[in-house]
């Protein structure tokens, strides 16, 4: 009798489990078929500059994608709709799912824009925290520093992100990169050092906020140190002498600082 039990407490068990999968094989089916009712947006933008906008994103979808709105939510490709969006010059991740309640989901991540770069030939772009390029944007004025100088950018290459490490970027990207990302790095020197120029010799001159002076870097090579070196300077030399008693500041030689004096 005992065996029995146990036995029918088996099948019974079995049966409840068929009977959930059944259920939830039948409301997934309907769910699926269910139109589409609403496209509900996120756009998350850790800098705060909104470079991307709903709108933006509607637009996209539809000249791409096409309708959503009242369409069968198993015939919305999802994959495709990311792709899409992810080809958006300002977009760094896209995530693109469809809710129970018939709601299609879209979250965006936009990328970080930290330096402004006008080449020898006058293009534009935006170089962002993680060395993607990409076009100004028209939603919004960004307050950014600003490298100009000796060297060049392709507009195809600027408007489909290209990498400074690509094979196709200009050989100074990967330095003007560098250089920005140490600048970047630290409050203080992001608001001291708001314009600098990339001269022929590959020396990054810079055009300090505070100061009549110039500052030589030389190459990238070793920036933090170069900027370690220059606040030293400016803690126990400038304070003492003045901000202007100097017209240029060359850090260019290691472990030394060359001043010109007025």
């Amino acid at each position: 009798m005992k065996k029995m039990n146990k036995i029918l407490k088996i099948i019974g068990f079995a049966l409840s489990v068929s009977a959930v999968m059944v259920l939830l094989g039948f409301v997934g089916t309907k769910r699926s078929a269910a139109s589409c009712e609403e496209l509900i947006i996120h756009i998350y933008a850790d800098s705060g500059n909104n470079l991307v906008t709903d709108a933006d994103v509607k637009d996209r979808i539809s000249n791409k994608i096409g309708v959503v709105i009242g369409e069968p939510l198993n015939k919305i490709d999802t994959r495709s709709i990311e792709t899409e969006l992810r080809a958006i010059p300002f977009v760094r991740t896209a995530r693109v799912y469809e809710t129970i309640n018939k709601k299609l989901i879209v979250e965006l991540t936009e990328r970080e824009p930290m330096v402004r770069l006008i080449d020898k030939t006058g293009k534009t772009a935006i170089l962002d925290t993680e060395g993607y390029l990409m076009p100004l944007s028209d939603n919004t004025v960004l307050r950014l520093p600003v490298i100009t100088g000796q060297f060049e950018m392709n507009s195809e290459f600027i408007n489909t992100n290209g990498h400074v490490s690509d094979s196709l970027a200009h050989v100074s990207l990967a330095d003007v990169y560098s250089y920005a990302s140490a600048i970047a790095a630290q409050p203080f020197w992001t608001a001291q050092i708001q314009q600098t120029d990339l001269n022929g010799f590959g020396d990054f001159v810079a055009f300090p906020q505070v100061g009549k002076h110039t500052i030589n870097f030389g190459s990238a090579n070793e920036i933090e140190e170069k900027l370690n070196r220059l606040l030293i300077f400016y803690k126990k030399g400038l304070e003492e002498t003045g901000w202007n008693k100097y017209t240029s500041i060359n850090l260019k030689y290691k472990d030394q600082i060359v001043c010109t004096k007025k």
